[in-house]
């Protein structure tokens, strides 16, 4: 694992790959143009900065180099989260009253399974296929239901995209266009003071969007999941608040399909025009209850959602984020929709600071590795890259991975595009009809074209010059 799970591994072989194809077809003198998405959008970045021989230019898509700690100025380690509530709310297209639905909704979940009411309660909206239990040693039945609850905002982000897709379910089923505002539609007229039944019913049916994208499940099985394991693509940082017990299964699997605009983002490359931003403009389907009106517990044969499509999709990503990409993660504040333990059902923590030893205590269980937070910026160039040159960072506002990306120009040639309606690497999506609504994706596919010809003219008049320096003094010697 230690020599072929490392960045600086996958590096070489793209070195050795291209030195093969100059050599083995005929391509000497052609210029090569690295391409990436999310951790490979990160590889394409830095492979520009420590191969400059290999490639004339990169298109770093979605690639968020700057999301690692103790760089300067430092990162905020509730980016992804926050950027992530601000996709769930009228400011990101979606409505307020969901991400106040889902902030209110946690605690009242704990609440209710201290009364058998309450659990009753809780089997029947969110159609778990065994009755909610007691809290006891051994199981936190209404903790896991929060975890399965929460675990998909962070993929509804990463996929909003304004088409289906099935990129980040693993190609098993869809989410629909703009899935996360779909999701969110479900809490349309349901306030912070709606009834139990109803808010929960409303955070059943948006998780449903991901835990039942495909409609076949007729029950979720939530129960004995205190080890929740949501595996999404580096897909993103789990959304369960770091918690040693938790570690094993979870921390390292952040999807980072990898993954605000902030200050300097103005004199980056920007589209001009209008920008666009659509409202889901009908209520989301709750996939799950296409399957039918059955009561939850019921016996009898049911179909299962045991995990999100894409679960069994495990990969080596815990193993590289307990070496060499360490991205903090916070949860929980006052800035974002997630859960915090305040001390009313669990011990209270401080959710606005990243607990480190936590998360390194989990890697030596898990990998009998001690991560080392510092190497992205001694080994990767942290954030003084401005010697390097040909590369554009393209960064969509709707991904919540954008808080970690280059979001201005740091040269000439270190070029940021950025990308109002764009989620998840949108630039590098195959096109869609739906395409045409929103000119500020068609304008950033446009603008890195321009720039991969730049680029490869350049190489063109380099390798010109270069042949002419060389053939220059046998000249001189023929014409004497």
């Amino acid at each position: 694992l230690a020599t072929y799970l490392a960045r600086a591994q996958a590096m070489a072989d793209f070195a050795y790959l291209i030195a093969y194809l100059r050599e083995e077809r005929g391509a000497s003198e052609s210029a090569f143009i690295g391409f990436g998405g999310s951790y490979g959008g990160m590889l394409a970045a830095w492979f520009r900065v420590h191969y400059p021989n290999a490639i004339a230019g990169a298109v770093a898509a979605s690639a968020p180099i700057w999301s690692f700690p103790r760089l300067s100025p430092p990162y905020d380690d509730n980016a992804f989260n926050k950027a992530v509530t601000l996709d769930a709310s009228a400011a990101g297209g979606a409505s307020d009253a969901c991400k106040d639905g889902l902030k209110a909704a946690w605690p009242r979940i704990l609440a209710a399974a201290k009364t058998d009411k309450g659990r009753r309660l809780l089997g029947e909206a969110f159609r778990t296929c065994a009755p909610v239990r007691p809290r006891s040693a051994h199981a936190d039945d209404a903790y896991s239901i929060v975890q399965w609850a929460q675990g998909v905002w962070g993929t509804l982000a990463m996929g909003n995209y304004p088409y289906a897709s099935s990129y980040l379910l693993h190609g098993e089923s869809s989410l629909p266009p703009w899935p996360l505002r779909a999701a969110c539609a479900f809490f349309d007229g349901v306030g912070v003071n709606a009834p139990d039944a109803a808010l929960f019913n409303a955070v059943r049916a948006a998780a449903a969007t991901v835990r039942n994208a495909s409609g076949d499940a007729r029950c979720f099985d939530i129960g004995d999941r205190h080890r929740l394991s949501t595996r999404d693509k580096m897909t993103s940082p789990v959304t369960a608040e770091w918690d040693e017990e938790l570690w094993a299964e979870q921390a390292p699997t952040r999807t980072m399909e990898p993954a605000g605009a902030g200050a300097g983002a103005a004199d980056a490359a920007t589209p001009a025009g209008k920008e666009h931003v659509a409202r889901a403009g009908a209520r989301g389907v709750d996939s799950n209850a296409r399957a039918g009106s059955e009561r939850a517990g019921a016996a009898g044969a049911t179909t299962h959602a045991t995990a999100a499509p894409g679960a069994s999709c495990k990969g080596s990503w815990g193993y590289q984020w307990c070496t060499e990409m360490v991205q903090p993660f916070t949860q929980g504040t006052a800035d974002d929709l997630f859960f915090c333990p305040n001390g009313t059902f669990y011990a209270a923590r401080n959710c606005s600071s990243w607990d480190f030893e936590a998360s390194a205590r989990g890697c030596e269980s898990s990998w009998g590795v001690r991560p080392r937070p510092e190497w992205a910026r001694v080994a990767l160039g942290g954030k003084r890259i401005e010697d390097a040159s040909n590369i554009v960072f393209s960064n969509g506002l709707q991904d919540p991975w954008h808080g970690g990306g280059v979001l201005r120009n740091l040269s000439s040639s270190l070029l940021a595009v950025i990308i109002p309606n764009g989620a998840h690497h949108i630039d590098l999506m195959f096109s869609d009809d739906a395409d045409a609504l929103y000119p500020d994706v068609l304008w950033a596919r446009r603008f890195e074209r321009a720039q991969i010809r730049k680029w490869v003219n350049e190489h063109a008049r380099q390798r010109e010059g270069e042949l002419a320096a060389l053939l220059a003094p046998r000249s001189q010697i023929d014409a004497a």
